[in-house]
């Protein structure tokens, strides 16, 4: 389950960071993509590409995490994840209004909180086994 629920993180992250990092770059340099002339040679972008590339760099390091035995430390780490994501978005919701893309925002935001609580059950799982060995 841990390990499924890793791999989860790294492909929503990873996809989500490509799709992003693409259409901001896209946005910024031609003024085309999903955010169109709103980003075009606008320098405030920097904030959404390093977010989005962040997301990249943390999809594979949850994917990293999938494959060795971290106990619950790459599910701690995609918690924080998901949980900064999550919560950036519903403070600056207003990001995704003035884009046109207030749906595709509320669905990446509900996927974050999907994914913290699915992590945060792995952990809560993994501490009940200690306090609770099986006899």
């Amino acid at each position: 389950m841990k390990r499924i629920i890793l791999r989860g993180d790294a492909v929503f992250l990873g996809l989500a960071g490509i799709f992003g990092l693409v259409s901001d770059l896209l946005s910024h340099y031609g003024g085309s993509g999903s955010f169109g002339t709103t980003f075009y040679r606008n320098p405030l972008v920097i904030g959404v590409v390093e977010a989005h590339s962040l997301a990249i760099l943390t999809a594979a390091t949850m994917w990293y995490f999938s494959k060795k035995h971290t106990a619950t430390f790459g599910n701690w780490a995609g918690l924080s994840a998901h949980l900064i994501c999550g919560i950036s978005n519903i403070l600056w919701f207003d990001v995704f209004i003035s884009v046109g893309a207030a749906g595709k925002g509320m669905a990446i935001t509900a996927l974050h909180f999907v994914f913290a609580a699915l992590n945060a059950l792995v952990i809560l799982k993994m501490f009940n086994t200690i306090d609770h060995p099986a006899k």
